[in-house]
């Protein structure tokens, strides 16, 4: 197990996109337009 400070903010991301995909999955299957959420947000980060 990796140390707290290994712990890179990508992992952080990783957990708050999977988070906002299935909320998004969630809000979809209930209606078919999301409350106010923009298409994809641009994160090309490299």
């Amino acid at each position: 197990m990796p140390p707290k400070k290994t712990r890179t903010p990508w992992q952080m991301l990783a957990l708050l996109f999977r988070d906002r995909k299935v909320i998004a999955l969630a809000f979809r299957s209930e209606r078919a337009p999301p409350p106010s959420a923009p298409p994809r947000p641009p994160i090309l980060s490299r």
